[in-house]
């Protein structure tokens, strides 16, 4: 059996603005290393974006995708895309 020697993880943020709408971008990645070399890891990248397209109402999309190596025995989904489209709207917009 291997011992782990080493651990890399990375987290980035990012997100600009306006009064009509907005983008925030996120990269999360980890990885673990053994003597044997890459032993499992990550990668996930999320953006979401909403536009604001009248009044109170806001149109929103939220998009992930990500992969895995050598993911534990519970979690063994290698890929994911999830897609939520959504319309929003502020209290009180009756």
């Amino acid at each position: 059996m291997c011992g782990v020697i080493g651990v890399v993880q990375l987290y980035i943020a990012k997100g600009i603005g306006s009064p009509r709408g907005f983008v925030k971008g996120v990269l999360d990645a980890n990885a673990l290393f053994s003597e044997a070399g890459l032993d499992s890891g990550r990668v996930n990248v999320e953006s979401t974006a909403g536009l604001r397209t009248g009044g109170r109402h806001w149109d929103l999309l939220y998009l992930k995708a990500g992969l895995q190596e050598d993911p534990p025995l519970w979690n063994r989904s290698t890929t994911s895309v999830w897609v939520l489209p959504t319309r929003w709207s502020q209290a009180g917009d009756g």
